[in-house]
């Protein structure tokens, strides 16, 4: 099994071999994976990694649960069309004058 060293590590036994940081080592797959557990190395994998996926583009609107986009209120959209009724009339409350009482 392949590892890279991401540190310096000295094996303590007596006249233990030394393995230098960023070196690439062939060992068998129970010492690989002691090194590996201790944090001493990392596995090297043999297969080169996947490309990233191309990101898609966004359109102008936001897609829903349902899938049909979300309407959204611009340019010579009819308000009417763009809200509910509730909307509407929360709104119109909203921009009420409220009268104070002197």
């Amino acid at each position: 099994m392949k590892i890279r060293f991401s540190r310096d590590y000295q094996v303590k036994a007596v006249n233990g071999p030394f393995y230098k940081e960023g070196e690439i080592y062939d060992l068998p797959e129970a010492s690989a994976r002691h090194f590996v557990r201790r944090g001493a190395a990392v596995e090297v994998d043999k297969r080169p990694a996947p490309e990233p996926a191309p990101k898609k583009k966004k359109g102008p609107f936001k897609a829903t649960p349902a899938g049909k986009p979300e309407r959204e209120l611009g340019g010579d959209k009819d308000p009417n069309q763009a809200f509910t009724e509730g909307q509407r009339q929360y709104r119109q409350a909203e921009l009420e004058p409220v009268e104070k009482p002197d």
